[in-house]
Formats: structure tokens, sequence, C-alpha cells
């Protein structure tokens, strides 16, 4: 078990209880909750699905939003630090790959309220490290020094564990 500080923790088991099947009637509420949300999330996903299709034969988002009387966000010229975009959907829309040049990248979100946020990404500006100003290149630098050293680390760490003799009692 890691801790935040990178430290380890070991932990010794006491005394272990086999898991037990409950009575039916102490979870059914539970279940017929678990149930309808499986239900609404497979139609919300299966939506979803419908949608990217349409968006793959070449309709475009607006008109297949109309159809289905959805609402349609825009939002041009986005980058990683938009804080009008909910962070899951600017999290995809940074892992898409870059559309060529007739073409749009798309895929949906589950947002944390259920709901599924479809994504068009129509095209990507590269960056340029040279015209960054100062405090963006050294912020950049940082940032990945902080990803290379976390890296080693976690080799390190991994390293240790393939290479520890741990005894079971």
């Amino acid at each position: 078990m890691n801790s935040p500080d990178n430290r380890f923790v070991v932990l010794s088991v006491r005394k272990h209880n086999p898991p037990e099947l409950k009575p039916l009637d102490s979870v059914r509420g539970e279940v017929v909750v678990a149930l309808a949300e499986e239900t609404a999330r497979a139609a919300v996903i299966a939506q979803a699905g419908q949608v990217l299709e349409k968006l793959r034969t070449g309709l475009p988002l607006d008109q297949i939003v109309a159809e289905l009387g959805y609402e349609l966000q825009v939002e041009m010229g986005v980058d990683r630090r938009n804080t009008v975009v909910p962070p899951e959907v600017l999290r995809r829309v940074f892992e898409l790959p870059t559309p060529a040049a007739d073409a749009v990248s798309a895929d949906y979100v589950l947002a944390s309220n259920g709901d599924a946020v479809v994504v068009e990404l129509q095209r990507v500006n590269a960056g340029d490290y040279k015209s960054l100003p100062v405090t963006e290149k050294t912020q950049l630098e940082q940032l990945l020094a902080d990803e290379l050293s976390s890296l080693v680390d976690r080799e390190f760490q991994s390293g240790l564990r393939d290479r520890a003799e741990i005894t079971v009692l």
C-alpha cells in the first residue's frame, strides 16, 4: 500500500471473514436501484452511440442535436486551462486523436450526473514552444521534470517490488 508521502505501509491480516450472501429481503431496495441505474446508463450509452454513428456518416452535430432535441454547447479555442468545460469532458477532448483535414474526432463522456456528453473535435492547433512566454516555458519544464521524476520513482518502486521476498505466515 502506498501512502501519499511515498512511504510504504505493511498490513497484517489477523482475521478473515469469508463472504456471505445477504437475504434478498434485506438488499431488495439496493438491487432495484442498481438495476434501474444500470438500465438508464445503458440507454444513455446507446443514445450517445447513435449520435456518434450519425456523426460518422457525415451529418453535422448541430443537425443531429436539433433532430433529437438536445442542447448544443460550442466552445472555440479550448485549452487545458478552460474552466467552462467540465473537467472529464476537457480531459477526453485532449485524449482524442487529431482529426484529418476533412474529418472530425468524436466520442462521448459519461458525466458524473449520468448524462452522456458527446464531444466533437474539429481541429487542433499545434503548440509552439518558442512562442511561449518565459513563465509558461518554466512551468512546462517543471511539469516535465516532475513527470520524469515520478516515472523514475514508479519504476524504482516496481523494481523493489519485483525483487522483494514476501513471506505469508
